[in-house]
């Protein structure tokens, strides 16, 4: 049996990246062999097809198109609504819908799926710094994402402290937003340092996959501090699914794109950093073990078998 996995065009982007994850982990089947396209252009040789959809960056298909193929197709859908039809972002017309969201009620055709966290083996070398903590977060340059708060916190609960941001600029993020954002974060978080002991650095790196598992596994803890405050939509955050892969300590918000991490570990504002520290690895291994790529497999194919009947 033959499929063919369709994501968007590459990019430094979320969406894309949500789909190579999605792609590794349902390539290894044995009971199928997973093809990879980013073309606009419909193969009618597979025995079943698979697509990254998103309104923005990949919304290429059609009802016509799923009609002549008239075989099993999969929808993944990165962005649910929060709605009584949470699938109302994607077209209606596919066999089934793979929702990455393990919060949602499931349907005859509707399937939740955690994110597919990459295998990574945390090094046994590394030396944790908990004295003076290596405090690291990384993303876009986009609204709705407090980057000051983390400076904030980690100055409320330490006298010393090395605190590191990435944040490349993202494809389908104009010069300008970034340049605004940069110098936003820069500002914001010069106003509120009162401890010489804290440092904070902000590089602008388009890190390699290896790059960024290094550095989340080498820091005394991954911070994300988004107040996003979503109404009608929101996928789940794709950036903690590498501080997750490597197994340290994880300090979130009580926003809903993280919802699918609040079942595991314990958040701001009901705590701080410090206890972060102190509290959320055991969390952070139990995700990264409960949201294998084996396990993302074995459900697909299970699915995948029931619609060749």
């Amino acid at each position: 049996m033959r499929g063919i996995f369709y994501n968007s065009k590459n990019a430094l982007c979320s969406i894309w990246e949500s789909g190579i994850m999605c792609y590794n982990a349902l390539k290894h089947s044995t009971k199928y062999t997973l093809d990879y396209s980013e073309d606009c252009n419909l193969n009618f040789s597979y025995d079943f097809a698979i697509f990254n959809e998103h309104h923005y960056t990949n919304k290429w298909i059609s009802e016509e198109m799923i009609h002549n193929f008239n075989k099993p197709t999969f929808c993944i859908v990165t962005e649910v609504a929060f709605s009584s039809n949470i699938i109302r972002f994607n077209s209606p017309f596919y066999s089934n819908y793979i929702v990455i969201d393990p919060t949602i009620n499931e349907t005859e055709k509707i399937h939740s799926f955690c994110r597919p966290i990459e295998d990574f083996n945390i090094p046994n070398d590394i030396v944790i710094n908990y004295d003076i903590p290596f405090i690291f977060s990384f993303g876009f340059a986009t609204q709705g994402k407090e980057w000051y708060k983390i400076v904030e916190l980690v100055q409320k609960d330490y006298d010393n402290a090395n605190i590191h941001f990435n944040i490349p600029r993202g494809t389908f993020i104009t010069e300008q937003m970034h340049i605004t954002e940069i110098n936003k974060i820069n500002d914001e978080c010069k106003n509120i340092f009162k401890k010489p002991g804290i440092k904070l650095k902000i590089t602008q790196d388009n890190l390699s996959k290896d790059e960024l598992l290094s550095l989340c596994s080498k820091s005394t803890i991954n911070c994300f501090f988004y107040n996003r405050q979503h109404i009608f939509s929101a996928g789940l955050s794709a950036v903690t699914d590498q501080a997750i892969s490597s197994g340290r300590p994880l300090f979130v918000t009580g926003d809903c794109t993280f919802r699918h991490i609040h079942k595991y570990i314990d958040y701001y504002p009901n705590i701080g950093i410090k206890e972060a520290i102190e509290k959320t690895q055991q969390g952070v291994l139990k995700m990264k073990n409960e949201w294998s790529n084996a396990i993302f497999l074995n459900k697909f194919e299970n699915i995948l078998e029931r619609s060749m009947c």
